[in-house]
């Protein structure tokens, strides 16, 4: 995921994590099921921050080249312009 959303960016986050401890969380990991019986949810699109903030984190979205973000921008500038 790191490698797929990170890696256009001019600066790319970057997994500043010891070998060994990442084999070690690789392996902690498990699979399991869960019924779902019921879905709240919340979004943050950036309502908290300032109207350019929220046109700069929608550009930067749409820059990215993929449609998650791309759908993502667009969802951000329809709440923006019900406010």
């Amino acid at each position: 995921m790191i490698q797929r959303f990170e890696s256009s960016r001019a600066a790319p986050w970057q997994l500043s994590l010891d070998p060994a401890r990442l084999v070690a969380m690789v392996g902690a990991i498990i699979g399991f099921r869960i019924r779902v019986k019921r879905i709240e949810a919340k979004l943050k699109l950036s309502q908290n921050r300032s109207p350019d903030d929220q046109r700069r984190v929608a550009e930067g979205l749409e820059s990215e080249g993929y449609a998650e973000a791309t759908a993502t921008a667009a969802w951000m500038r329809g709440v923006m312009s019900t406010k």
